[in-house]
């Protein structure tokens, strides 16, 4: 299980990084990718996906370890990258942290059907 766990972060972590060299476009448009105005870059929405899954998860013990290992603590800090390396790196596996994984890749499919894509995993 620490194996596929560490395969979904690092599967996560690069449809993250190809995300966050996007956008979102407002007003309920869909995207017709000319980029500036009428849009957001996903990257700014980091912050509210960590204080989301945060929120939801932060409260188990070993999950709160891993984000204060990513940097994350009380709503701010850290990264999704970092939060992400370190689910790869760690030693254990619990269904906690599968349930995170789980919440971030709906995120992850979110941010890509509002910007038109199939949202593979």
């Amino acid at each position: 299980m620490k194996t596929y766990l560490a395969l979904r972060a690092i599967a996560a972590a690069g449809r993250w990084n190809r995300l966050t060299q996007g956008h979102i476009p407002l007003g309920g448009l869909s995207c017709s990718c000319n980029v500036g105005f009428g849009s957001i870059a996903v990257a700014d929405f980091e912050q509210d996906v960590l204080d989301y899954l945060y929120t939801k998860h932060g409260s188990a013990d070993e999950l709160k370890r891993i984000f204060l290992l990513a940097g994350h603590s009380n709503g701010s800090g850290g990264s999704v990258a970092g939060l992400l390396q370190v689910i790869a790196q760690n030693r254990t596996a619990l269904p906690q942290t599968e349930l995170l994984i789980a919440d971030l890749e709906k995120s992850l499919e979110s941010f890509e059907e509002i910007h038109g894509g199939t949202g593979s995993r």
